[in-house]
């Protein structure tokens, strides 16, 4: 780290946040590390000016000397202000500061500190690799804030928690610890097959919702499903340069995201609130599914997951153009679950809006991702530009 190097540093960073910041330096005449690190600690200094100092050093924290930012940070910390509070944390998380660690745990595990602090505190630890041990605690302690709880359950890192208490999570009273046990065996390249009956339970009978963030729990465990039945019929479990398979799910009911800003209401206390569903999608017959997928693909693999899941009225799996698909009638009788490559779920996705009713709307998701609504007539190249333009404004 070079001192007058600072606005250099920011410009040759990534983000187009930056030139925000740039400007408010320039305007302020802070052009060197030194400036920034006095106007940080220093108590009186405008505050709006600190956050913007705090988002600097995010930027540049691969460059600037952790050492000389963690002092002025951590004196931030003890600034009245949440908003200044969490863009501290966020700056000692980039940094990933071995002297903020004790302040930052200690925030943390301060049960007279109030709940917004303490969560800020946990995600600016959940950048620390591996995550502390305290994540585990909390994790498991039954007396603690639920949604501490979920946050530390959702962001501890691959390694801190064994697969085993993972598994146990699913069958938590709280649908909140079982969504999030069920995403955590997302996050791992550990054999999840142990999971198999446990998950294969709840993707098939678990329909509750959070309290908090998310939608229901069962759809959020497809996608440890898909990955276990992918590996075993596609892979013949093999996962060495396994790459993951895109798992899609068709409905006429808002799933995912589409649920959630559908008919969640966020609530000042963390809570959500749900407005009903207006009506019961309508069903599927199971027979008449697999007659219509054997008339299509004479040579489809019908029913061919063992152990035999729960979670599927109909399973199948065929290629199409050299690529492996695997799928299934869900046993609610109206989502149909596909896994495998990208291109194979659009031409399945085009064909299957072709033999639903013209009038009955349906939705292509991804997992955990808005809807794309099913056009009678879409063609395979007219949903592959759709889904990446989708995907595109999803991310920016």
């Amino acid at each position: 780290m070079q001192d007058n190097q600072l606005l250099d540093d920011l410009l040759e960073s990534p983000g187009s946040y930056k030139q925000q910041i740039l400007e408010a330096l320039e305007k302020s005449g802070i052009t060197t590390y030194s400036q920034l690190f006095s106007t940080l600690g220093d108590q009186t200094a405008n505050t709006e000016l600190r956050k913007t100092l705090c988002s600097a050093l995010v930027f540049v924290s691969k460059r600037v000397d952790k050492r000389r930012a963690a002092g002025p940070l951590l004196q931030v910390l003890n600034s009245p202000g949440f908003d200044l509070y969490s863009a501290a944390c966020r700056a000692l998380g980039s940094l990933q500061s071995k002297r903020a660690l004790p302040y930052l745990i200690d925030f943390l595990t301060n049960r007279d500190q109030p709940l917004v602090i303490r969560t800020e505190a946990l995600y600016a630890l959940s950048t620390y690799q591996p995550t502390p041990s305290v994540f585990r605690q909390i994790i498991h302690d039954e007396t603690e804030e639920l949604s501490l709880r979920s946050v530390a359950l959702e962001w501890i890192s691959p390694a801190g928690l064994p697969l085993t208490e993972i598994i146990n999570f699913l069958s938590h009273r709280s649908a909140d610890m079982r969504f999030w046990a069920a995403y955590r065996l997302t996050q791992t390249w550990e054999d999840i097959t142990p999971a198999l009956e446990k998950i294969d339970e709840v993707a098939a009978f678990d329909h509750a919702l959070p309290d908090y963030w998310g939608w229901h729990v069962d759809r959020e465990a497809l996608y440890v499903l898909e990955t276990i039945y992918f590996r075993r019929i596609i892979l013949n479990n093999t996962i060495e340069n396994f790459t993951t398979p895109s798992v899609c799910i068709i409905s006429p009911a808002a799933e995912y995201m589409t649920f959630v800003k559908k008919f969640r209401t966020w609530t000042e206390d963390g809570r959500y609130l749900t407005q009903p569903e207006s009506k019961q999608p309508p069903l599927i017959n199971s027979d008449g599914l697999a007659a219509k997928l054997t008339q299509n693909w004479p040579h489809i693999q019908l029913n061919i997951r063992q152990p035999k899941p729960a979670t599927y009225l109909l399973d199948w799996q065929l290629t199409i153009d050299d690529k492996a698909l695997i799928g299934g009638l869900h046993r609610d009788q109206y989502a149909v679950v596909l896994t495998g490559d990208k291109s194979v779920i659009y031409t399945f996705a085009a064909w299957y809006r072709s033999i639903i009713q013209p009038e009955q709307v349906l939705y292509l998701y991804k997992w955990a991702d808005e809807g794309i609504e099913l056009i009678s007539g879409v063609t395979i190249d007219e949903l592959a530009l759709t889904t990446d333009v989708a995907s595109y404004k999803a991310k920016f």
